[in-house]
C-alpha cells in the first residue's frame, strides 16, 4: 500500500493500493498488507482470516503511517474499527501504526476471536485509545502508547513477544504472471 498507489492495482511492490479499506477487503487468508510511509484514514475490518494463517495488516518496516481519521466505512466513528455485525471476526494482527486524533475510539475492537495489536501509538482519542467490547475473546495487545488521550482510562494489557511469521512476509499479494 502506497500514497502512490492506485486501488485499481494489483496491490503488489511495483502496483500498490492506495486505501487500507480496499486492502482489507481484498487480501487473502496469510497475506499481509505492508503500508509504505504516510499519512491515512482508517478501515473496517470485516472479514475474518484462518486460525493458523492470520491476515496482517502492518507498516512496512521502517515506516512511519500515521492513521488519522476514520475510513468511509467505519460504522462507530472511530478510526481501525475490527467488527461485523452479522459474524465474528477472527485471526488478524494489527501493528506498527500511529493512530492519532480519533474523533472516538483510536482502536475499536467488537465480537471478535484472535486479534492481536501490537506496537502501535495511538494518543489523542476522544474518548479512548482502544476500545476492547466484552465479546471479544483470545485478544492480546502489546505495547499499546496511549499517551495524550482525553480519556480517564487506559487500556493495558500483558506483554506478549513480537509477532514470528514462519512464512515470508509478502507486499499484499503476489503478481499473477
Amino acid at each position: 500500500m502506497s500514497l502512490k498507489g492506485h486501488d485499481s492495482y494489483p496491490g503488489t511492490a511495483l502496483k500498490p493500493w492506495a486505501t487500507l479499506q480496499y486492502a482489507v477487503d481484498s487480501i487473502q487468508h496469510g497475506d499481509t498488507i505492508l503500508v509504505q510511509a504516510g499519512t491515512y484514514a482508517g478501515c473496517r475490518i470485516e472479514m475474518p482470516g484462518v486460525q493458523n494463517s492470520p491476515k496482517v495488516l502492518m507498516a512496512a518496516p521502517g515506516a512511519h503511517v500515521v492513521l488519522n481519521r476514520p475510513g468511509a466505512h467505519n460504522k462507530h466513528n472511530s478510526i481501525i474499527e475490527i467488527e461485523n455485525f452479522s459474524s465474528t471476526v477472527a485471526d488478524w494482527i494489527v501493528a506498527g501504526f500511529e493512530v492519532s486524533n480519533s474523533p472516538k475510539y483510536g482502536i475499536d475492537v467488537r465480537v471478535t476471536e484472535r486479534i492481536t495489536v501490537q506496537q502501535n501509538h495511538v494518543h489523542n482519542s476522544a474518548l479512548t485509545s482502544l476500545l476492547r467490547s466484552p465479546i471479544t475473546s483470545s485478544f492480546r495487545a502489546t505495547k499499546p502508547i496511549t499517551t495524550g488521550s482525553m480519556a480517564s482510562t487506559r487500556a493495558t494489557a500483558p506483554s506478549i513477544p513480537p509477532f514470528e511469521r514462519t512464512s515470508p512476509i509478502t507486499t499484499l499479494r503476489p503478481a499473477f504472471t
